[in-house]
């Protein structure tokens, strides 16, 4: 990209070198200032958005300057290689040249793949060789024993922990909606969710994504399906915490 680089004279820290200012065209040489360009400046540059640069791409020559000569009679009268001169003249790339794809996401993709890897194996390196083990706090069963300890002491009784555990029957209360939701699912009406709505008439037979394509009777009770009577009868945490103290 050529430039004229016109500035005010600038310092360099504390040091207090200045840098010499280039004013005007004197970066361009002889080369014609054609146009408004990028932004008024006379510079160069190949862009879809701009077509035109302010200055032409190569200096005046007398070959390009005979040309130009040439080129304000009839056209006809330039061969081939003549036009592509005045043109690379002008311009140093086609449309199809400077829009080209030039496959740099290549390297992208290769050095985001490389650094991945590597910050993976030192992870594998640290977590083996480095780190210490975690305590055993960490395991599932201390989270469950500390879960059923957070219930016994109802930590957070009004939005919170405590809130959602069902203290009369020992078990979520979310498996209750749980259970409507999988019973929405698995039996879906026309007007939305099968709770909200009436069920078809017993005999009526329907089929879904859930059942995999086979026509299974709508049912106007509200049942609890195989996978969910599991959760809703049965609590999840059950474990029981150290030092003997269980559930009461």
């Amino acid at each position: 990209m050529l430039s004229n680089f016109s500035s005010l004279p600038i310092k360099c820290g504390a040091f207090g070198l200045t840098v010499r200012t280039t004013y005007n065209c004197s970066r361009i040489g002889n080369r014609d200032w054609v146009g408004h360009g990028v932004n008024g400046m006379a510079n160069y540059k190949d862009d879809a958005h701009f077509p035109f640069p302010a200055v032409r791409f190569k200096e005046n020559t007398r070959d390009i300057c005979a040309l130009r000569e040439k080129e304000k009679g009839d056209w006809r009268l330039l061969c081939c290689e003549e036009k592509k001169a005045l043109y690379r003249a002008s311009f140093c790339q086609t449309f199809s040249e400077f829009q080209h794809p030039t496959g740099q996401w290549k390297l992208c993709v290769g050095w985001a793949l490389f650094l991945t890897s590597f910050t993976f194996w030192m992870v594998m390196f640290s977590h083996y060789y480095v780190w210490e083990p975690l305590p055993s706090s960490f395991s599932k069963e201390s989270q469950k024993a500390q879960l059923r300890r957070m219930l016994e002491l109802r930590v957070a009784p009004i939005d919170g922990l405590s809130s959602r555990w069902d203290y009369d029957n020992d078990r979520w209360k979310v498996a209750i909606v749980l259970a409507l939701v999988g019973l929405s699912v698995a039996n879906p009406t026309p007007l939305g969710l099968g709770l909200t709505t009436l069920a078809h008439a017993p005999g009526v037979y329907t089929s879904s994504v859930i059942n995999h394509g086979y026509s299974v009777p709508r049912l106007v009770v509200a049942p609890v399906a195989p996978i969910i009577r599991t959760v809703y009868t049965a609590p999840i945490v059950s474990t029981v915490y150290a030092h003997g103290h269980g559930w009461h």
